[in-house]
């Protein structure tokens, strides 16, 4: 008899427990659902709504499975990832920050969905310039999704393509190449030569050696990237107008400014009449070159047009703290420099040079580059008495950075 009853508790715990997770399985995909919805009009831009439906998951989440639980963490996650398209970074941080502590607790930090959520401060800290806290979150990444996910793995490439671009903007050239090429090996292997995200990254590929100098290397994965992208989805898209801005860095750097013109324009058309978005960060970095183009060109009214919309752009879309927002002042400067408006010229200078030590340091080669342009602009009105009375009034900030530029314009 004592055996009958202590089958008939046994069977009934294994009923509750399975009913348990039969609940748990049938929230979680509820939860799920919500955050995709959400997700996809932070996306579109419809931030106040994708809010009210990550609420709805994230109050869910509470009573179902309970603040410590891995769906709890993905409402906040989530949470943090609305913020992110926003450019809110700060509450961004805070949101992902508060997911990572709940999943140390529950899942630990050997999986998955910690590797990814560590990738995603990754992305948040690139954008914000904040690199050596990124290089810690990404290495930290990949030694996870190592372990616990195969190299086909979604969350690896997405974990190397992320370190590909950080190591890209902290100059580290090499470092990046050798992950582009690991990418595009693997994306080749799964999706094949003809698939967009294959193009995607001969067109990263194809912009860093642009960079790099070996422009034989760079045009012809410019081009292929642009023919896959077109087949595949079509030019009206913003994969299509990132790979026609590279190929007009390209062709800027070849000294072939006229084919540069034409690829910013047909971007800038698209964007502006097609998908009707000028805050895009293709279309930004787009403006940007532009303006550079027509300042090289002569083409000084042009330039000043451009270039001031685009440290609006700039502004709203990273701070005034951010090193692409110092690049946009040093096109400005250099314009303003050949008008002889000098004092307008010297002060975007100091600010740009401000912004890049304080966000990238001292010793990173853009923080350099702009120190020698503040050198071959202000040596010579020191050293020309009369001028610098007529066209120039010495700003108390040059003082502290004249000591850098003399060794630097030595070298020039």
């Amino acid at each position: 008899m004592m055996m009958k009853y202590t089958f008939l508790f046994f069977f009934w715990c294994i009923q509750n427990l399975l009913s348990s997770q039969t609940l748990d399985s049938i929230a979680i995909r509820q939860i799920d659902s919500l955050i995709s919805v959400s997700l996809k009009l932070a996306g579109q831009g419809n931030y106040a709504k994708a809010f009210e439906i990550n609420d709805t998951a994230e109050k869910s989440a509470l009573e179902k499975l309970g603040r410590e639980s891995v769906g709890y963490a993905a409402t906040i996650t989530n949470k943090g990832r609305i913020y992110y398209f926003k450019k809110d970074y700060a509450e961004s941080e805070k949101w992902y920050f508060e997911s990572k502590s709940i999943l140390e607790k529950v899942v630990g930090t050997e999986v998955p969905s910690y590797a990814v959520l560590l990738n995603r401060l990754v992305a948040l800290y690139v954008v914000m310039a904040r690199y050596e806290q990124a290089e810690t979150h990404s290495l930290k990444a990949k030694s996870i999704a190592e372990k616990v996910v195969p190299k086909e793995d979604k969350v690896y490439t997405d974990i190397i393509l992320n370190q590909a671009i950080l190591y890209k903007n902290m100059s580290r050239l090499e470092s990046s190449e050798s992950l582009f090429l690991e990418l595009k090996s693997i994306r080749q292997k799964l999706l094949g030569n003809k698939h967009p995200d294959y193009a995607q990254i001969l067109g990263s590929l194809g912009n860093l050696y642009s960079q790099m100098g070996e422009y034989e290397k760079a045009e012809p994965l410019l081009l292929e990237s642009m023919a896959i992208q077109e087949q595949a989805v079509g030019k009206n898209n913003p994969g299509y107008c990132g790979m026609l801005i590279n190929l007009a860095d390209l062709y800027d750097r070849m000294v072939n400014f006229l084919r540069a013109e034409e690829c910013l324009l047909e971007a800038k058309s698209i964007f502006e009449q097609k998908l009707s978005n000028r805050e895009h960060p293709y279309y930004i970095n787009g403006m940007n070159n532009l303006g550079l183009l027509y300042l090289n060109f002569g083409h000084y009214q042009k330039a000043e047009t451009i270039c001031l919309e685009t440290t609006v752009l700039m502004e709203k879309a990273y701070g005034k703290e951010h090193p692409s927002y110092a690049m946009s002042l040093n096109n400005l400067a250099k314009l303003y420099k050949l008008l002889r408006q000098f004092d307008k010229a010297e002060s975007l200078y100091l600010e740009s040079l401000d912004i890049k030590g304080r966000s990238l340091g001292k010793s990173h080669s853009s923080y350099a580059i702009t120190l020698q342009q503040l050198g071959s602009f202000i040596l010579p009105l020191v050293n020309m008495p009369k001028l610098s009375n007529v066209f120039w009034k010495p700003n108390p900030l040059l003082k502290k950075h004249l000591e850098e530029i003399t060794p630097i314009m030595q070298f020039v």
